[in-house]
């Protein structure tokens, strides 16, 4: 997690949020990207870590990130998401380390 804090206060691209190509070749999509984000708005990914989906929440305020959400959707209830334990996020951030971090590097154009 400590990894991530050099993105916040990064300005994120939302032309590179909705790039599905290259986020695709990363296995994440993106679910919402606004277009012109407002003052206060949130990005939504999502990718898979073994039979569970991962929602990627990423709050901008400006344009520039303020907070970055892990959580797990619910199999029953996709539009239902709840808290990764520190367990599961632990694990998660370290087997997909490299993977997010090329994420937000080319979110935050520092590819």
């Amino acid at each position: 997690m400590e990894k991530l804090r050099r993105y916040m206060e990064k300005t994120i691209s939302a032309e590179r949020a909705a790039d599905r190509a290259y986020l695709s070749s990363l296995g994440i999509s993106c679910t919402y990207c606004p277009e012109v984000p407002e003052e206060f708005d949130e990005f939504e990914f999502r990718t898979s870590f073994g039979a569970t989906n991962i929602v990627i929440t990423v709050a901008v305020e400006e344009g520039q990130i303020k907070r970055i959400l892990f959580s797990k959707e619910d199999p029953e209830d996709p539009e239902n998401i709840k808290g990764l334990t520190g367990k599961e996020l632990r694990e998660f951030l370290s087997r997909e380390e490299s993977r997010l971090l090329r994420f937000f590097d080319y979110l935050t154009c520092q590819d």
